[in-house]
């Protein structure tokens, strides 16, 4: 599944990934870590992500003034946000002085949507490894060419 579809799909909607204190930001990334990176699950609360990452799949990034995240990448917020326990969310466009990215949870209770950020309290990035976005690519080039050999008349 590419970023876009994953937006698609879930926008507007509250989504629930492992069944404990429903509809929070980590649900949203956990899905996108397995559905759109192939990764295995993260764990531990949103400010934990920075410590925790899948070194096959993610590179974390700290936070700099002169970085500007890749799409795709998985934006950490410190403990000052969200009740102690941070926020993560998937970056979908950025700058030097701001963000959109997809969000749950922010603000409290709000379902799936694009939200502008600043990078206040964002403590780094789980930058998704070139080699994984690369292999999903082969992939599905690998799958439109076999679905053409088999419906060659489409």
């Amino acid at each position: 599944m590419t970023l876009a579809e994953f937006v698609a799909k879930y926008i507007g909607q509250r989504v629930e990934f492992d069944g404990m204190y429903e509809y929070q930001c980590v649900d949203l990334v956990q899905l996108y870590n397995k559905e759109v990176i192939g990764a295995p699950p993260l764990s531990g609360n949103a400010k934990d992500y920075a410590a925790n990452t899948r070194l096959n799949h993610y590179e974390y990034q700290y936070n700099h003034w002169y970085y500007i995240p890749p799409k795709g990448s998985i934006g950490v917020w410190n403990e000052k946000v969200g009740d102690g326990f941070g926020h993560v969310a998937i970056v979908l466009e950025a700058s030097l002085m701001k963000f959109r990215s997809l969000d749950q949870n922010w603000p409290t209770g709000a379902p799936v949507s694009e939200v502008e950020h600043t990078y206040t309290n964002v403590v780094g990035f789980l930058v998704p490894r070139q080699t994984d976005i690369i292999t999903k690519y082969n992939a599905l080039i690998d799958e439109i060419r076999q679905l053409a050999t088999r419906y060659p008349k489409l």
